[in-house]
Protein backbone atom coordinates (compact mmCIF):
# COMPACT_ATOMS: atom_id res chain seq x y z
CA UNK A 1 0.00 0.00 0.00
CA UNK A 2 1.09 3.75 -1.04
CA UNK A 3 1.49 6.41 1.45
CA UNK A 4 -0.84 8.39 -0.10
CA UNK A 5 -3.82 5.22 -0.40
CA UNK A 6 -2.97 5.57 3.64
CA UNK A 7 -4.28 9.69 3.72
CA UNK A 8 -7.35 10.32 5.22
CA UNK A 9 -8.89 13.19 5.75
CA UNK A 10 -11.66 15.47 7.90
CA UNK A 11 -14.51 16.47 5.36
CA UNK A 12 -15.81 19.61 7.21
CA UNK A 13 -19.35 18.74 5.72
CA UNK A 14 -20.06 16.07 6.99
CA UNK A 15 -17.77 15.74 9.73
CA UNK A 16 -16.01 12.79 8.98
CA UNK A 17 -12.42 10.65 8.23
CA UNK A 18 -12.30 9.60 4.88
CA UNK A 19 -9.64 8.31 2.65
CA UNK A 20 -7.84 10.29 0.51
CA UNK A 21 -9.55 8.89 -3.05
CA UNK A 22 -12.88 10.19 -1.39
CA UNK A 23 -11.88 13.66 -2.15
CA UNK A 24 -11.43 15.64 -5.14
CA UNK A 25 -7.50 16.19 -5.38
CA UNK A 26 -8.30 20.08 -5.60
CA UNK A 27 -10.38 20.09 -2.57
CA UNK A 28 -9.89 18.30 0.55
CA UNK A 29 -12.24 19.98 2.92
CA UNK A 30 -15.18 18.38 1.26
CA UNK A 31 -15.59 14.68 -0.02
CA UNK A 32 -17.11 13.84 -3.51
CA UNK A 33 -20.44 13.10 -1.97
CA UNK A 34 -20.71 16.48 -0.25
CA UNK A 35 -19.41 18.37 -3.20
CA UNK A 36 -21.96 16.49 -5.31
CA UNK A 37 -24.88 17.40 -3.10
CA UNK A 38 -24.15 21.08 -2.67
CA UNK A 39 -23.74 21.15 -6.27
CA UNK A 40 -27.26 19.34 -7.10
CA UNK A 41 -28.79 21.61 -4.41
CA UNK A 42 -27.58 25.24 -6.04
CA UNK A 43 -28.31 24.06 -9.44
CA UNK A 44 -31.86 23.29 -8.14
CA UNK A 45 -32.26 26.79 -6.14
CA UNK A 46 -30.91 28.46 -8.93
CA UNK A 47 -32.75 26.12 -11.86
CA UNK A 48 -34.20 28.90 -14.00
CA UNK A 49 -30.48 30.72 -14.20
CA UNK A 50 -28.84 27.68 -15.07
CA UNK A 51 -31.61 26.30 -17.55
CA UNK A 52 -30.80 29.90 -19.35
CA UNK A 53 -26.86 29.26 -19.35
CA UNK A 54 -27.37 26.07 -20.60
CA UNK A 55 -29.55 27.09 -23.52
CA UNK A 56 -27.31 29.73 -23.94
CA UNK A 57 -24.07 27.64 -23.79
CA UNK A 58 -25.78 25.32 -26.48
CA UNK A 59 -26.65 28.03 -28.61
CA UNK A 60 -23.33 29.20 -29.05
CA UNK A 61 -21.16 26.48 -29.35
CA UNK A 62 -20.93 24.22 -32.99
CA UNK A 63 -19.01 21.34 -30.87
CA UNK A 64 -21.81 20.84 -28.32
CA UNK A 65 -24.27 21.41 -31.22
CA UNK A 66 -22.70 18.95 -33.13
CA UNK A 67 -22.06 16.42 -29.92
CA UNK A 68 -26.14 16.51 -29.58
CA UNK A 69 -27.35 16.00 -32.84
CA UNK A 70 -25.03 12.65 -32.77
CA UNK A 71 -26.27 11.57 -29.49
CA UNK A 72 -29.74 12.20 -30.69
CA UNK A 73 -28.80 9.90 -33.84
CA UNK A 74 -27.45 7.28 -32.13
CA UNK A 75 -28.71 4.00 -31.56
CA UNK A 76 -29.23 4.66 -27.57
CA UNK A 77 -30.48 8.34 -28.57
CA UNK A 78 -33.17 6.73 -31.32
CA UNK A 79 -34.78 4.18 -28.66
CA UNK A 80 -34.76 7.02 -26.26
CA UNK A 81 -36.70 9.42 -28.50
CA UNK A 82 -39.31 6.63 -29.11
CA UNK A 83 -39.95 6.14 -25.39
CA UNK A 84 -40.62 9.56 -25.09
CA UNK A 85 -43.32 10.00 -28.11
CA UNK A 86 -44.75 7.06 -26.69
CA UNK A 87 -45.16 8.18 -23.35
CA UNK A 88 -45.95 12.09 -24.42
CA UNK A 89 -49.07 9.78 -26.70
CA UNK A 90 -50.16 8.12 -23.43
CA UNK A 91 -50.44 11.10 -21.14
CA UNK A 92 -51.49 13.70 -23.42
CA UNK A 93 -54.10 12.18 -26.12
CA UNK A 94 -55.55 15.49 -26.74
CA UNK A 95 -52.16 16.70 -27.98
CA UNK A 96 -51.61 14.21 -30.21
CA UNK A 97 -54.71 13.67 -31.90
CA UNK A 98 -54.76 17.71 -32.71
CA UNK A 99 -51.36 17.12 -33.91
CA UNK A 100 -52.71 14.10 -36.10
CA UNK A 101 -55.97 16.42 -37.66
CA UNK A 102 -53.34 18.96 -38.62
CA UNK A 103 -50.70 16.45 -40.56
CA UNK A 104 -54.15 14.86 -42.07
CA UNK A 105 -55.70 17.78 -43.51
CA UNK A 106 -52.84 19.35 -44.52
CA UNK A 107 -51.95 16.20 -46.79
CA UNK A 108 -55.77 16.40 -47.95
CA UNK A 109 -55.67 19.77 -49.29
CA UNK A 110 -58.02 20.72 -46.49
CA UNK A 111 -55.78 23.46 -45.13
CA UNK A 112 -52.38 25.07 -46.33
CA UNK A 113 -49.36 26.26 -44.52
CA UNK A 114 -48.86 29.79 -44.25
CA UNK A 115 -45.34 30.56 -45.62
CA UNK A 116 -44.25 33.13 -43.27
CA UNK A 117 -43.83 33.13 -39.43
CA UNK A 118 -47.15 34.49 -37.99
CA UNK A 119 -44.32 36.61 -35.98
CA UNK A 120 -40.88 37.57 -37.72
CA UNK A 121 -41.79 36.65 -41.26
CA UNK A 122 -38.75 33.70 -41.70
CA UNK A 123 -40.14 30.70 -43.96
CA UNK A 124 -37.97 28.34 -42.32
CA UNK A 125 -39.36 24.93 -41.40
CA UNK A 126 -42.64 26.61 -40.25
CA UNK A 127 -44.41 24.73 -37.51
CA UNK A 128 -48.03 24.67 -36.63
CA UNK A 129 -48.78 26.00 -32.67
CA UNK A 130 -52.46 25.29 -31.30
CA UNK A 131 -53.68 27.68 -28.57
CA UNK A 132 -56.33 24.97 -28.07
CA UNK A 133 -56.08 21.75 -29.24
CA UNK A 134 -60.08 21.18 -28.46
CA UNK A 135 -59.76 23.33 -31.95
CA UNK A 136 -57.32 20.99 -33.89
CA UNK A 137 -57.18 22.91 -37.02
CA UNK A 138 -57.06 26.31 -35.34
CA UNK A 139 -53.20 26.66 -35.72
CA UNK A 140 -50.40 29.68 -36.30
CA UNK A 141 -47.48 29.00 -38.19
CA UNK A 142 -44.53 29.93 -36.46
CA UNK A 143 -40.56 29.24 -37.21
CA UNK A 144 -39.13 26.88 -34.88
CA UNK A 145 -37.37 30.14 -32.98
CA UNK A 146 -40.82 32.00 -32.53
CA UNK A 147 -42.49 28.14 -31.63
CA UNK A 148 -39.78 28.23 -28.55
CA UNK A 149 -40.05 31.29 -27.52
CA UNK A 150 -44.09 31.55 -27.68
CA UNK A 151 -43.86 27.93 -25.07
CA UNK A 152 -41.21 29.64 -22.99
CA UNK A 153 -43.42 32.72 -22.47
CA UNK A 154 -46.08 30.72 -22.07
CA UNK A 155 -44.53 28.63 -19.41
CA UNK A 156 -45.28 25.13 -20.86
CA UNK A 157 -41.40 24.21 -21.61
CA UNK A 158 -41.03 24.17 -17.70
CA UNK A 159 -40.14 21.00 -16.12
CA UNK A 160 -42.18 20.47 -12.55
Amino acid sequence: MTAAAKRTFLCKACDSVKRAEDFYSSDHNRCKECVKARVRKNREMNADYYRAYDRKRYREQDKRKEAARKSANSPRGIELRKAHIAKTRAEQPEKYRARNAVSNALRDGKITKASECYFCGSGDKLQAHHHDYSHPLDVVWLCPSCHGKLHAVNGDFRRA
